[in-house]
């Protein structure tokens, strides 16, 4: 609650920001001082046993695991308004409404990984949702964000009702929407065939918000039409919160285990979700579509960590959302910086000969990128290890094999990239000197760190969950 509510102001000073004229710099330096200070107080004491009202109580539970990906979901959203700073220097107005609605966003965002009812998840979900339809659609001038942002909304729109028809499908057979209640009647043994109907319509719903098969296929349009800094918030933050819900509502729902049928159905789905996400990308040459397929590929293994839920899988999850969210940030950091001088990037051709003008820049994209193949020693590959070591633990070999093979075939499109910006010639017209300030170099190399050093010291951060 602490953390909601510390949010919850910072969007407010962002919204009435622009009224007083208050440089837009000093905004996004409060709001990263606010959320910081937020997501440390919360890794350090967890959440204050204050005397919420009971009913308070009983929507939203913090506990460990609501705690991690809060602390995360807030730093992952201070480092996009980082990061971002390109973006609002060319912005003749609304800077402090476009930081509001990112803000607001990670409410709802946090309300998600830490809902104990099902009607605070649809709430987080909503909060969460509305901010992105307009900041999806925030450059008016461009047809492509427009349409994004109309792509988006009707499909979620669509997807909202089918979470809620899950959510009334499930109140009906147990009468309740609390989670911990709906778990102590299926673990009874008083499931109907209404409530398992009712986790299937919840599952569709979860697979549109982490862009997962069959409702992946709006991601690519979407990714490619909003602004850079949006599509980083989107893969990353949103990305995030979606597996930790749909983890969250699982764990609650089956204590002693998946059913094997809902189990065997996530199991298809995250192989079909890996492997759609890895050939699409292959025959892409937008890279932001390129990136929107390898964030689909991505879900598809984080997805594994849902299809056997556990302990040992929550800290798999936790440290496969940790190590994809800080290459994918890094890699979009550098791409913003492109963006600033040369306006949309529309095709790899963009980054030849990237190193000639940047080494820094390029060593960050080419780590990000390596990290996100999973290349030892960086935490991508640890991240996927894990992943597919407690697959096969768990005797579904052909589901590591799947993974396995895409894991192969992804290195060949991300190592594209690598070699446009080391071994190609830059265009002739490229004379753009590729700068940062001070705090943007700090993030740039504060990624570095953690995509590294997560990888060196990945069996103890896993260990540590």
């Amino acid at each position: 609650m602490i953390a909601l509510v510390t949010l919850s102001i910072a969007g407010l000073f962002s919204m009435v920001s622009g009224i007083f004229n208050i440089n837009v710099k000093a905004v996004i330096a409060v709001l990263a001082l606010l959320l910081a200070g937020s997501a440390g107080f919360l890794l350090l004491n967890g959440d204050l046993n204050l005397d919420w009202d009971e009913a308070i109580q009983s929507m939203v539970h913090f506990d460990g695991f609501a705690i991690f990906f809060t602390v995360l979901i807030v730093a992952l959203s201070t480092t996009v308004l980082l990061l971002s700073e390109h973006y609002m220097a060319v912005t003749e107005k609304y800077q402090g409404e476009f930081l509001s609605l990112v803000v607001f966003s990670a409410v709802g965002m946090i309300c998600m990984v830490s809902f104990a009812d099902l009607s605070m998840l649809f709430i987080g979900i909503e909060i969460m949702s509305v901010p992105l339809y307009i900041l999806a659609g925030s450059n008016k001038r461009n047809l492509l964000s427009n349409e994004s942002s109309l792509k988006y909304f009707l499909m979620g729109a669509f997807t909202t009702g089918i979470l809620l028809m899950g959510v009334t499908l499930v109140y009906g057979a147990t009468n309740s929407f609390n989670t911990q209640m709906i778990g102590s009647a299926i673990a009874a043994g008083n499931a109907s065939p209404l409530l398992f109907l009712g986790v299937f319509f919840l599952i569709f719903a979860f697979s549109f918000k982490i862009s997962a098969f069959p409702f992946h296929f709006w991601t690519p349009d979407v990714y490619q039409g909003a602004p850079t800094w949006i599509t980083s918030f989107m893969s990353t933050v949103v990305k995030v919160a979606g597996l930790a819900g749909f983890f969250r509502l699982f764990s609650a729902f089956f204590v002693a285990g998946i059913p094997q049928n809902i189990q065997l159905s996530l199991a298809i789905i995250a192989s079909i979700t890996i492997t759609i996400g890895t050939i699409s990308a292959v025959f892409q040459t937008n890279i932001k579509r390129i990136l929107a397929y390898s964030s689909i590929s991505h879900a598809g293994y984080m997805l594994i960590s849902i299809v056997f839920v556990n302990k040992l899988y929550a800290s798999t999850l936790l440290y496969y959302t940790l190590a994809y969210s800080v290459s994918s940030l890094a890699l979009f950091g550098v791409m913003m910086t492109i963006e600033s001088k040369r306006g949309s990037i529309q095709n790899m051709d963009t980054f030849n000969g990237f190193a000639k003008k940047n080494s820094f820049l390029a060593f960050v994209a080419a780590l990000a990128l390596i990290s996100m193949a999973g290349i030892p020693p960086t935490s991508g590959f640890f991240a996927k290890f894990s992943v597919l070591k407690l697959t096969v633990d768990s005797n579904y070999l052909w589901l590591a094999i799947v993974g396995v093979i895409n894991a192969i075939i992804g290195i060949f499109y991300y190592f594209k990239l690598i070699i446009s910006m080391y071994f190609k010639q830059a265009e002739e017209n490229d004379a753009f000197v590729y700068n940062n300030s001070i705090v943007y170099n700090f993030v740039l190399v504060l990624l570095v760190v953690v995509i590294i050093g997560a990888g060196v010291f990945s069996d103890l951060i896993i260990k540590s969950f």
